[in-house]
């Protein structure tokens, strides 16, 4: 089992001290007129990972070598692609999976002879999961203690700590989400797309605490379940809520871990 990591905002908060409302509210406007900016002058630098629409690739090859789920750094999503132009692709050691690696600047269709006709998640690939959790067999009673997912370091800050300083510590640390706790005990959750749709007029929000940040943009509880929990009840969980992570945590109800699609991933195409 992994501690949970408790961060404190007190180097950010002297600089947030000279931070008003105001300010936030302009740079709000300011960052939300980058809306009519294209998407090729946003992308950033990276290897796209396709599988092309008439190959005949398992589900299995999709996980394995587009999302590089056995990897440090995996990917989230693969986009579905008719092949074009088959000479610009790379072919992928089974010979099953195609992989186009684009740079920015040439992610147009124009350039790559792509065209995207699905985007598969792992999120979609967990749901097809749950639905066919028979194939799991005795597994779906195991515990997350048995299979050894609590291993997840689960990142908090106090719900008192300032919206803006915890979206910081994300910034900062290359973390998606935060849980938020208060005398120990999970009380919320922050993650980077609970800033999908912020409107300018929301931006002075980020000063407040996360907790009420959190309920004046009506986002969800944190959704946790225990050492005891079986693996079916974690897929229940992420299924259910259309999460992407599901926290864990002990009988005072603190986070001691977490567990995310990737996780269960992982576990499932484990060698």
């Amino acid at each position: 089992m992994v501690a949970i990591s408790v961060l404190s905002p007190s180097p950010r908060v002297e600089k947030l001290d000279s931070t008003t409302p105001d300010d936030l509210l302009a740079f709000g406007k300011a960052f939300c007129a980058q809306a009519s900016r294209t998407v090729d002058k946003l992308q950033h630098a990276g290897d796209l990972w396709l599988l092309s629409a008439d190959d005949a690739s398992t589900l299995m090859d999709a996980v394995m070598e587009s999302f590089r789920i056995q990897d440090q750094n995996v990917h989230h999503r693969l986009y579905v692609c008719s092949a074009a132009q088959p000479a610009r692709m790379i072919r992928s050691p089974s010979q099953k999976t195609t992989v186009v690696n684009v740079t920015p600047g040439s992610a147009r269709l124009d350039a790559t002879g792509l065209k995207v006709t699905h985007v598969v998640s792992q999120s979609d690939v967990v749901k097809l999961l749950y639905d066919s959790r028979a194939c799991l067999g005795g597994a779906l009673s195991s515990t997350v203690e048995e299979l050894e997912l609590d291993v997840g370091a689960a990142l908090t800050v106090q719900a008192s700590t300032p919206a803006l300083v915890a979206f910081g510590f994300m910034a900062r640390d290359h973390t998606s989400s935060l849980g938020l706790v208060e005398d120990g005990r999970l009380v919320g959750s922050l993650s980077a797309s609970d800033l999908r749709g912020l409107a300018a007029e929301d931006f002075p929000l980020l000063l407040l605490p996360a907790a009420v940040f959190a309920a004046k943009r009506a986002l969800g509880p944190a959704v946790a379940v225990s050492l005891i929990s079986t693996l079916e009840e974690v897929l229940a969980a992420l299924v259910g809520h259309a999460i992407h992570r599901v926290y864990v945590t002990n009988a005072k109800g603190a986070p001691v871990s977490i567990i995310t699609l990737t996780d269960v991933l992982r576990l499932v195409t484990k060698a």
